[in-house]
Parts: C-alpha cells; structure tokens; sequence
C-alpha cells in the first residue's frame, strides 16, 4: 500500500471525481455576553491593554462510502470569550463511472484505509476549507467580532470516521 500512496497524486484522485454536491447542515453564531460589553458607540474600548483572543477549535470529521458517492463531513465549532461559531457541512463527491475507483480499495468494518485517508487529506478537506472559511467570516462579520483565519494544516491530523452506512455496506457485503 506505501508504494501505492507514493504514486498517487491529488490530481490522479480529483479525476476520479466526476460532481461534488455541497450541504451545509448547520451555520450559525452566538455572541456571549458579558459585563465588559459596550453596547455605546461612543465609547472607544481600543485603549484596553488585553488584546488576545482566547480561540478553541474543535473539528469533527467524517466520511461516508455508498459506492457511487463518497462523502466527507466536517463539523467545525470555534469558541471564543465572545462568541461561538459554527459550521457543520459536507461535501459529496460523485464518482466519475457511478462506482468506486478500484484505487480507493475497500473499507474494512469501520476503518478507513490509507487511500481513503489520502483522498480526504488532499481532496475532500481542501474543498470544504474553501466553502467553511468564507462561512466562518460572514458568520463573524455579521455579528460584528473580529474575523478568524483557520489554515488548513490545522485539519489535516483529525481523526476521521466513517459514517453508518459505510459500517452498514461492508456488513451485507460478507
């Protein structure tokens, strides 16, 4: 399989592809009230000596194999002292035959393998990352706090896990 990964390159697995299909779940934002809020516009809070912002990010990623599709959710939670931010959407990739790329290899139970690992590493991430960062900024503009970069090597140590129905297929497949 080493050998394997060496010879695959992001452009051979994007050919594989032939639609992605994108699906925001949830988006939404919540100002966290506290007694240091200035609702007075007059009033000019660029004085204070704290200007660091306390940022926790958590990431929840998922991927979902039916045979025609291949699915790679990411759940995004940003917490902040004055706000939460989240983002939970998923991109749905097509595969260009209607059928696994026989590259890709099959699932064992509810592990991933390292093809599948790869396409999500290099494929699937980079394309939500695309869609959540614009998310996550309007999210902040609207609610008027400062907007936060989340770069994509931030993601690419997560944990993924496979959906149901990938446990599901490879069951009826014994």
């Amino acid at each position: 399989m080493p050998d394997q990964l060496a010879q695959l390159a992001v452009a051979d697995m994007e050919d594989w592809v032939g639609a992605v299909a994108m699906r925001f779940y949830e988006l939404s934002a919540q100002r966290i009230e506290s007694d240091d809020d200035q609702l007075d516009p007059d009033i000019d809070s660029t004085d204070d000596d704290d200007t660091t912002v306390h940022v926790e990010v958590k990431a929840d990623l998922q991927a979902e194999d039916t045979g025609s599709r291949f699915a790679v959710r990411l759940k995004i939670e940003v917490v902040r002292q004055d706000s939460i931010i989240r983002v939970d959407c998923a991109a749905q990739f097509t595969w260009k035959d209607g059928k696994r790329p026989a590259e890709l290899g099959p699932f064992i139970e509810d592990q991933i393998n390292d093809v599948g690992t790869l396409f999500v590493q290099e494929v699937g991430l980079p394309y939500l990352v695309s869609y959540i960062r614009p998310a996550i900024d309007q999210q902040a503009r609207t609610m008027e706090l400062p907007v936060l970069t989340l770069p994509i090597d931030y993601f690419r140590g997560a944990r993924i896990e496979l959906g149901e129905r990938v446990a599901k297929a490879a069951e009826a497949s014994v």
